[in-house]
């Protein structure tokens, strides 16, 4: 995806977590003190949600941040990581990964995230 699509994807983005909840423009207009206008050019991507903006959005839909972006791992780096836990006898020839290997991954991400917070 190329730089100039992406405040299109994610005005995409705002407009189903919206809609989603059932709310207006108005209302979540209300909800970041702007007006329905900038939700519009928001969600029509002519106008850029800054960082601050998503951040409150996120918070707002009880959302992580990077839901508002495209999925940036390739098929290519998937075929890779699958890989990486077949050879670590986490997953099996079919893709199938049990519940102890599971658990295990669990354990690993919850360990990186607890990480990636305390930098």
């Amino acid at each position: 995806m190329e730089n100039k699509e992406i405040p299109k994807y994610v005005g995409e983005k705002i407009r189903y977590f919206r809609t989603k909840r059932n709310i207006t423009q108005q209302e979540l207009a209300d909800y970041l003190n702007t007006t329905s206008q900038t939700i519009s050019r928001y969600e029509n991507g002519v106008l850029e949600a800054n960082q601050t903006v998503l951040f409150s959005l996120a918070d707002y839909f009880g959302i992580s941040i990077n839901d508002f972006f495209p999925n940036t791992i390739t098929e290519t780096q998937e075929e890779k990581y699958k890989q990486l836990l077949k050879s670590k006898g986490l997953m099996d020839d079919n893709d199938n990964i049990d519940e102890e290997s599971l658990n295990k991954l669990l354990k690993i991400a919850d360990m990186i995230k607890n990480y990636e917070k305390e930098d």
